[in-house]
């Protein structure tokens, strides 16, 4: 069963980063457009990636799964054919540190880290670590991440990193 939520919350992940764009004025709208940045990670994960391999975007409001949040901020990287770094910030608006458990109140973040075809995420692990934002404006965010990930057969991998970009 696990196993599933895994697949259905990364399939609705990445569908969020198709989906909708928010435009210059700030209403959500189907543009292509994207912003992007760079997303670093140190430990179990080792990764630097930028430019045209990442993928910023704020959408306005969003429905995830479960979790139904007035903005979604995804943060996506990726790292090769095989390997992807996700950073999800729901209804975060402000500096601040926030639990990356995935809860779907406000303020909560989430990564989805894929390797080799399997899916790892905070929301299962048991100490999913937290999300640091240091900067955040309408079009623009900056922050930490430490976190530990997990797969639906308890396989975990540690990582540390952080984030800077535009959406």
């Amino acid at each position: 069963m696990r196993k599933i939520f895994i697949g259905l919350l990364s399939g609705y992940i990445l569908l969020g980063f198709v989906s909708c764009k928010k435009s210059s004025s700030g209403n959500p709208s189907s543009s292509s457009g994207k912003g992007n940045g760079t997303i670093t990670g140190t430990g179990g994960a080792t990764f630097n990636v930028s430019g045209s391999s990442t993928f910023f975007q704020e959408e306005l409001p969003n429905t995830t799964g479960n979790i139904t949040a007035d903005t979604l901020i995804s943060l996506l990287g990726t790292i090769s054919s095989t390997q992807s770094i996700n950073i999800q910030l729901y209804d975060i608006s402000t500096k601040g540190t926030y639990s990356l458990s995935g809860t779907t109140g406000p303020s909560s973040a989430a990564i989805v880290y894929n390797a080799n075809d399997s899916g790892y995420t905070s929301v299962l692990a048991v100490n999913p670590g937290t999300v640091t934002v240091t900067a955040i404006s309408a079009t623009s965010i900056t922050g930490t991440y430490s976190t530990t990930v997990s797969t639906a057969n308890h396989t975990i991998v540690s990582f540390n990193g952080t984030f800077t970009g535009t959406y």
